[in-house]
């Protein structure tokens, strides 16, 4: 299968730190990865680098065959990102944003409009969509921000650190649409330190550790660490202490 995103020898420094040094990795249609490591692992950097926010010193990313630049508008259009620290307009509505959003990734009115009345229905915010943003919770803000990435249907959709914050009900709604998007022949690039949940939700697991990928479990290497009685926290701190 043709992957959908393409990660090839990315290396970023800021100053005399090395953020990425060198990674490489793939996704393909289907497929939910998983980015763990400890703070400062390069996860975030990698997400921005994927997205266009930050351009990569070495290597290239291509997006359904199209490489990422700050001047290749296709490919940023194939993405939909949701930061760490969430950015929204704060003097516009849910609903203003989301036909903002909606228009840019090219859906007509109507549509817009169709696809943000299912997101926001799904993600509990119906009765809050003509609230301005600067009044909503940060587990709302959260949600919106989830909504806006997925309003266009994007291929490639990137989270990072979006189920903090967010109570049980809404967490589980989130994933649920994960897997959802994924199902529908996408992929997801999911940054996370609840390791119990991207146990369970991903097909694919990398480990960052200073920059540099340290290691990867596929579905059946997650699944063994199961039969063997291991969980990926278990994995993870084994792993890391090696490396060091």
């Amino acid at each position: 299968m043709t992957p959908l995103l393409e990660v090839l020898d990315v290396t970023k420094r800021f100053g005399r730190l090395k953020a990425l040094d060198g990674i490489s990795f793939q996704a393909r249609p289907g497929e939910i990865v998983g980015l763990i490591g400890p703070n400062g692992a390069g996860k975030s950097t990698a997400q921005a680098i994927i997205c266009g926010e930050l351009l990569a010193d070495r290597g290239r990313v291509r997006i359904a065959g199209s490489e990422v630049s700050a001047a290749n508008m296709k490919a940023h259009r194939q993405v939909g990102h949701v930061p760490q620290r969430i950015v929204l307009f704060p003097f516009l509505t849910a609903n203003e944003i989301l036909a903002l959003a909606a228009e840019l990734s090219g859906l007509t009115p109507a549509a817009g409009r169709e696809r943000a009345a299912k997101l926001l229905d799904a993600l509990e915010l119906s009765e809050h969509s003509d609230r301005l943003a600067r009044e909503y919770s940060e587990g709302m803000a959260r949600k919106l921000a989830i909504a806006v990435a997925l309003v266009g249907a994007p291929p490639l959709l990137l989270l990072d650190e979006s189920l903090n914050g967010l109570d049980p009900q809404s967490s589980a709604t989130v994933q649920r649409m994960i897997e959802d998007h994924a199902a529908q022949g996408n992929a997801v690039i999911l940054t996370s330190h609840l390791l119990w949940t991207m146990e369970r939700l991903c097909t694919k697991i990398l480990l960052l550790h200073q920059g540099r990928l340290v290691d990867s479990l596929d579905r059946d290497a997650l699944n063994g660490l199961r039969t063997e009685g291991r969980t990926l926290e278990d994995y993870y701190l084994t792993t890391l202490k090696s490396a060091r």
